[in-house]
């Protein structure tokens, strides 16, 4: 606050020589003026806390007797008239003056790139003489008036400015450019017609562009990302700024619209774009299931492989932390794996088996750019087959095996009898001649009991080998089988029993009914004791009907009923009258029944017996006895 004079009010009342009561009356007439310039004053100095306006008390003569702000002054001193302090703006002059004369008045004034409505509201005394005056000053804003007063240099910086500008006036649809619109548009300079710049803007359909217009007069400014296609038919993307400059009756007059050519960013968007669709094409189309994670472990993508692995939609998972969807993978050896490659950031490539799923798959982590890359590729399949190979080379170690040692030591032993034929024969009894006779026939069959099972064998290994299916008559078959051992069987009596009813016939192949019956029967006697029984017949079992060959043997240990079956685990033992085998045909009839979808397993008692079963596919038995 500046006090320019001394304020003294009562300076402009002349003194009364009236009586005190009509003193009284004079002096509240005259005291009322004072009052309520000092309600204006304080009233207005609550407004002008700032110094962006101007609040002055002038005198009669025009004195400037006290301001609050700097505002519209041309001279900052002290005892001012108003001319000293407003003559450089004629129209707040103009109003003083009014004020002075006793009307109140308002002007706007523009100072620089600042605009001011000024009120002057005179204070008048009982006899109608201006007391003194109060100018208030308050600033808006520019509006319309403030482009006005800085047309030239908009002007100028418009055309100076590497932002495309376009100035459309409605009333007589004339365009003006700027340099960079003319190049953004590609036209020459002159004359832009609004249907060319309508054109351009792809904005041809009347309708389409009554529809913005009306949107703009609505809202008075639009902020719009549209393409555009040149004078020369270059296609181009711009973000647009539309702004409606309006008349005092509200009507839009202008169109002011500022372009930026976003041409470069969009076509560095698009083929990010189509390269993320390629690789969503390329991730949505391999066999692998797919994840991405952040560092935090929160799932980022997935594709539908791994949705149909793990029976999740992405929807419920991405966003989401891994650990909290797949909370069984925790502790295992994927969960610490991953947590490694987060703390290292490298990668990690191992088996996993899921045990949720009875699956083994390859897992592949990876480190790039601030996100975790899971890539899991079901090897079950592989497991398997590599499962099956191991198992195969170890059946093609024990077949050389069997070659090598026992189909070697019978054609020894027949050799060696033949010379002792040869070289002793006119000196042997006949007693003795007869035993090597029954040794040597012992040994032949022997050996042709071997040669035919690696035969059976090797033709179980050549998948083109296809089984015939026709009626097999059991008990015919059993028959043959047991005519085929009586002689061992008498020698160490044993009763044979065929239960299988005669007549009574299965669809089956033949072949391998015979050879699975004649292995058990020689196994059977193998371990039967002298005085045994080895029965055939038909049971039901697991709802169907079942082949089975029971003896009253020594029976097995449930360690050797786990290895019975494969070829690989060397599980034979010399029988009760120290006959010895190889093992190889049990290992027969498991693939031959297998061959033919059935089953084959054994249920035996040590020192009791054993009794193995086989059945049959259901399509081939349907008319099963």
């Amino acid at each position: 606050m500046y006090l320019l004079n001394t304020l003294n009010p009562l300076e402009a009342f002349t003194p009364s020589h009236s009586t005190p009561i009509e003193k009284a009356g004079q002096l509240e007439t005259e005291l009322k003026p004072l009052l309520d310039g000092l309600h204006i004053l304080f009233h207005s100095q609550e407004i002008f806390q700032s110094t962006t306006g101007l609040l002055a008390v002038l005198k009669a003569d025009g004195q400037l007797i006290f301001r609050q702000g700097e505002a519209l002054l041309k001279d900052q001193g002290t005892a001012l008239s108003a001319t000293e302090a407003f003559g450089h703006i004629p129209s707040l002059l103009a109003c003083i003056s009014l004020g002075l004369k006793g009307e109140a008045s308002s002007c706007t004034v523009t100072e620089g790139r600042d605009c001011y409505k000024v009120c002057c509201k005179p204070v008048i005394n009982a006899v109608g003489d201006v007391v003194w005056l109060f100018l208030i000053a308050t600033e808006e804003e520019m509006d319309k008036t403030k482009g006005m007063i800085t047309s030239s240099q908009l002007n100028k910086a418009v055309a100076i400015s590497r932002t495309a500008i376009v100035d459309i006036d409605l009333s007589n649809h004339r365009v003006s450019m700027n340099s960079e619109a003319y190049k953004l548009f590609e036209v020459p300079r002159g004359k832009v017609e609004l249907g060319t710049l309508g054109s351009m803007l792809l904005l041809d359909d009347v309708a389409r562009l009554s529809d913005y217009l009306l949107k703009l007069d609505e809202e008075d400014c639009l902020e719009l990302h549209h393409a555009i296609c040149t004078a020369k038919q270059n296609r181009k993307f711009v973000h647009c700024r539309l702004e409606a400059i309006k008349g005092e009756d509200g009507i839009m007059e202008k169109v002011f619209a500022v372009f930026v050519d976003e041409t470069q960013q969009v076509m560095q968007q698009l083929v990010v774009e189509e390269m993320n669709d390629k690789l969503h094409q390329i991730l949505e189309s391999i066999s692998e299931a797919f994840f991405t994670v952040d560092m935090e472990g929160n799932i980022q993508y997935i594709n539908h492989v791994a949705e149909r692995v793990f029976s999740r939609m992405r929807k419920d998972l991405i966003g989401k932390v891994i650990w909290e969807c797949f909370p069984e993978m925790v502790n295992t050896t994927i969960y610490q794996k991953l947590l490694q490659v987060i703390k290292t950031r490298t990668g990690e490539k191992f088996d996993f088996y899921y045990p949720e799923m009875n699956k083994w798959y390859d897992i592949r982590i990876s480190f790039s750019r601030g996100s975790i890359t899971i890539i899991l590729n079901d090897i079950t399949h592989h497991k398997m087959v590599a499962e099956s190979l191991h198992e195969i080379n170890r059946s093609k170690d024990r077949f050389f095996s069997i070659i090598a040692h026992d189909l070697k030591s019978p054609f020894n032993s027949m050799v060696g009898m033949a010379e002792v034929l040869d070289l002793d024969e006119h000196r042997m009894s006949k007693e003795e001649l007869t035993s090597v006779l029954r040794y040597f026939l012992n040994s032949t069959r022997k050996m042709h009991r071997l040669v035919d099972n690696l035969l059976n064998w090797s033709k179980l290994q050549m998948e083109h080998e296809r089984l015939v299916y026709k009626p097999v008559v059991l008990y015919d078959v059993a028959t043959f089988v047991l005519e085929i051992y009586q002689g061992t069987a008498s020698e160490k009596e044993i009763q044979f029993y065929n239960g299988f009813e005669k007549g009574k016939s299965i669809v089956a192949d033949f072949d391998v009914v015979e050879t699975v019956l004649r292995n058990l029967v020689s196994n059977a006697l193998k371990f039967t004791r002298k005085g045994g029984r080895i029965e055939l017949g038909v049971c039901e079992c697991f709802g169907g009907d079942c082949i089975y060959v029971k003896d009253t043997g020594v029976g097995m240990s449930d360690d050797i009923v786990q290895k019975l079956f494969k070829l690989g685990e060397k599980v034979s033992y010399d029988g009760t009258n120290g006959e010895n085998g190889t093992g190889l045909g049990l290992a027969i009839c498991y693939d031959l029944i297998r061959k033919h979808k059935g089953k084959i397993w054994v249920e035996s008692r040590e020192g009791v017996g054993s009794t193995f079963f086989f059945s049959l596919s259901e399509e081939n038995t349907e008319n099963f006895f």
